[in-house]
């Protein structure tokens, strides 16, 4: 027996248990976690029915020195 047989075939049977036990999504998600009120896992198609919202920001320094304005926008 090769000595890599035995650690190739354990990889093997873990990666089929956790494809049978549905701990691998085929579907990739976003998971919002944290300081927020509520734990959420968006799919793909969940983000497609939220709107894109554009966010315009004046960032001023501690002194009062001006630093810009931003405008940040979710892309198509």
């Amino acid at each position: 027996m090769k000595p890599g047989w035995y650690f190739r075939s354990v990889f093997c049977l873990l990666s089929l248990c956790l494809v049978f036990s549905g701990q691998v999504s085929a579907e990739p998600v976003v998971t919002v976690t944290g300081l927020v009120k509520q734990h959420q896992r968006l799919a793909l198609e969940d983000l497609a029915n939220y709107r894109s919202v554009t966010v315009r920001t004046t960032e001023v320094g501690r002194g009062g020195a001006f630093h810009g304005v931003y405008r940040y926008q979710e892309c198509c």
